[in-house]
């Protein structure tokens, strides 16, 4: 019995999110984590789309909406990922997964160098 009154609320809040979908504007990142998680990005991808937005925001001139804590704190989250990343090619033994990871490794360490590339554009010159 009480399985099935959690189903019913399980199902009642999916209805209740779809009908506050459909009639509001609801931001994309609320619609994300609709279905526990499932369809949650993986964290190089977040951080990328994060460092992308910067970039747009800075093409379109609003530069100034960027502070550049927000920009450290992307860097430093991509940096304990690749840390991440490196140990666990060293605990690994399939060479398959190793080349999956020193891929990711790769991409990490372009999207570092991507953001201190974007900090150096937000922040102002020291004199």
């Amino acid at each position: 019995m009480k399985q099935l009154f959690l189903t019913s609320q399980l199902q009642n809040n999916a209805a209740k999110f779809d009908l506050l979908q459909k009639c509001c504007a609801v931001p994309a990142r609320w619609a994300k984590h609709k279905d526990n998680g499932s369809d949650r990005q993986m964290g190089l991808e977040k951080y990328a789309n994060k460092i992308d937005e910067y970039f747009a925001r800075l093409e379109d001139g609003k530069a100034k909406k960027i502070k550049p804590s927000h920009v450290l704190k992307v860097i430093s989250k991509l940096q304990k990922k690749e840390q991440g990343l490196v140990q666990e090619i060293e605990a690994t033994e399939k060479d398959s997964k190793k080349d999956r990871l020193k891929r990711k490794v790769l991409i990490a360490r372009e999207h570092i160098k991507r953001a201190e590339l974007l900090l150096d554009k937000i922040t102002p010159p020291v004199k």
